[in-house]
């Protein structure tokens, strides 16, 4: 059976980027940022206190890094909970 991303990998990781962003911005406030007159710029969410996260980013480091950069560790230690 073929892994989902054998084809479109580059699309696919941009949107579960984009998915575990949004989870954070809306566990703990900010905003989406994009520069549109920079080719090479990243897609971020300035968090309230100012910080910047790169979701995308960190999912491409997923994928090619393996478990060590994982995304809940990543998420739990910006200050996500799991606990409703």
């Amino acid at each position: 059976m073929a892994s989902l991303l054998t084809t479109d990998r580059g699309a696919r990781l941009f949107a579960l980027g984009c998915h575990v962003g949004e989870t954070v911005r809306l566990a703990l406030g900010g905003r989406w940022e994009a520069d549109d007159d920079d080719p090479r710029g990243e897609i971020d969410i300035r968090l309230p206190d100012g910080s910047v996260v790169r979701p995308v980013q960190r999912l491409m480091k997923r994928f090619a890094n393996g478990p060590e950069d994982g995304v809940v560790g990543y998420a739990t230690a910006l200050g996500t909970s799991t606990a409703n």
